[in-house]
């Protein structure tokens, strides 16, 4: 009887310790893109929820870069400056909500200096379902002139997450993501620019990648995993008319 106590209060203590963990869904993504006079570029998007993680990606080709994204005043959004670059003339930037209010509809990139028909495009990731809400878990840039972008590695650190990948290209994408890429979790190709994402199970490396014939290319990647439950209360084991 005293094994029986002993290991079922084993698997009460490890049934308390162990993390409970979220699992991050896609509530919807959604770009946009433009040629027009303008340094703006805006996404329509249905109502965004409440408490969830918004993701915005701007890309332009016209050596600029993001001086904000807003939909309205109903978030506020924050660059995130280690997944930002230009290559030549070619840029991507992410910029993110880690815990949003509800009923936005539009959300807006706009891009430095004066109006211009340079090339820009959106793209909006609202997810939800991390545990405790949302943090950064590592990002990373590339830009080169060649075929079949591969965007920068990162490497994150916990096993329920979401990563994201933009990339803008001289020529167009022709697969979003590459055969064979683990990043089919959800995104869009308005080509020549393109974003993908992953849900994310594994903490280790991951790097998107496209396919494209040879020209100049920039790519940004940021991940994100969750915060936690927080603790919960311990559990109680009730022993009755157990003897010793």
């Amino acid at each position: 009887m005293k094994r029986l106590l002993q290991f079922a209060l084993l698997l009460t203590l490890l049934a308390w310790c162990a993390p409970a963990q979220g699992a991050a869904s896609i509530v919807q993504h959604v770009s946009a893109e433009s040629n027009a006079n303008s340094v703006t570029i805006s996404v329509t998007v249905a109502a965004t929820g409440s408490s969830n993680l918004l993701v915005v990606g701007c890309t332009n080709q016209g050596t600029r870069t993001v001086t904000g994204v807003a939909d309205g005043g109903t978030n506020t959004y924050t660059e995130r400056a280690g997944a930002s670059v230009i290559f030549s003339a070619y840029s991507t930037e992410v910029w993110e909500d880690f815990s949003s209010s509800s009923g936005a509809t539009s959300i807006t990139c706009t891009f430095s200096g004066a109006n211009g028909t340079f090339y820009k495009a959106a793209f909006v990731w609202e997810v939800s379902g991390l545990t405790g809400g949302a943090a950064d878990d590592g990002e990373n840039t590339a830009g080169a002139f060649g075929a079949n972008p591969v965007g920068g590695s990162v490497t994150t650190t916990s096993t329920a997450g979401f990563i994201v990948g933009l990339v803008t290209d001289g020529n167009a994408i022709t697969a979003n993501p590459a055969a064979g890429n683990e990043f089919t979790s959800g995104g869009s190709n308005p080509s020549p620019s393109a974003g993908v994402s992953l849900i994310s199970t594994t903490a280790a490396a991951h790097n998107p990648a496209w396919t494209a014939t040879s020209g100049n290319w920039a790519s940004s990647t940021a991940a994100y995993k969750e915060i936690g439950g927080g603790a919960a209360a311990p559990p109680t084991l009730a022993l009755m008319g157990v003897g010793t």
